[in-house]
């Protein structure tokens, strides 16, 4: 027969406790019933919560077009400076042969 050590038969019940912990709590709410779904309040806060969503998507979707520009404005102001400085060291370049 085998025997267990401590650590194990320990480990076990934790395992058994826990398990039975988790699967004690799944029982349905009593919003989960139909007798409540589909009443008019329901369909219309759903609504409202819905809308006022969208409106926030919007604002923030206006917000990230208004990030994007200033990237884009940036990157291009980045562009003419790395342009310019090709420009120099092509003139430096040019000075060096020509002296």
């Amino acid at each position: 027969m085998v025997a267990f050590s401590g650590k194990k038969w320990a480990f076990i019940s934790t395992l058994i406790l826990i398990v039975l912990t988790g699967c004690s709590g799944t029982r349905p709410n009593d919003s989960v019933d139909g007798t409540s779904n589909g009443t008019s309040n329901d369909v219309e806060a759903l609504k409202s919560i819905i809308y006022e969503q969208g409106k926030k998507i919007s604002s923030i979707e206006k917000d990230l077009i208004q990030y994007q520009d200033m990237i884009d404005d940036q990157s291009n102001v980045l562009d003419i400076y790395d342009d310019n400085n090709q420009n120099v060291r092509e003139f430096r370049r040019n000075l060096e042969r020509e002296v």
